[in-house]
């Protein structure tokens, strides 16, 4: 068992099963384990809700391989309802995920992202992340000029 600790001072239990998941993290544990017998404490600069969706993903993820399915449509709708219980937290956890070498949490978010972000307006995004939008309009008269060669 690993420890990890937060900012806030709380910590969490990571087992060595899912160790396996977080790359960085297990070279960490690796090199302490090797300098002291003693239990490894790992500070991280994350949120505790960041850590635990990150756990709460790759615990799916090894149910599903031990059920030996493949994705199905209910895998589909866990991971639309997983991807909107953590939507406002994404920016850290995507941190968190690259910092960690959690590869395969960082490539579903990103195709979650894509997803989330297909087929919407600006106006639609802005106020589905609560996101004010503070241009005024020759801010935007600008924009559009600088992106005009670029198709939508």
């Amino acid at each position: 068992m690993i420890t990890v600790c937060h900012p806030d001072g709380r910590t969490s239990i990571l087992d060595l099963d899912m160790l396996s998941c977080f790359r960085t993290i297990k070279q960490i544990y690796m090199l302490s384990s090797n300098i002291s017998d003693q239990q490894t404490i790992i500070p991280l600069n994350f949120s505790l809700d960041c850590f635990q969706a990150a756990i709460r993903f790759y615990q799916h993820e090894k149910e599903q391989i031990q059920m030996s399915q493949a994705i199905s449509r209910t895998d589909d709708e866990w991971s639309t309802s997983f991807f909107s219980s953590i939507l406002l937290d994404v920016p850290e956890i995507l941190d968190f995920a690259s910092y960690a070498g959690a590869d395969k949490l960082s490539t579903f978010l990103r195709r979650q992202i894509a997803k989330f972000l297909k087929g919407k307006t600006a106006g639609t995004i802005r106020s589905q992340l609560g996101i004010v939008n503070d241009f005024t309009h020759e801010d935007i008269d600008s924009i559009t000029l600088e992106n005009q060669f670029f198709p939508s």
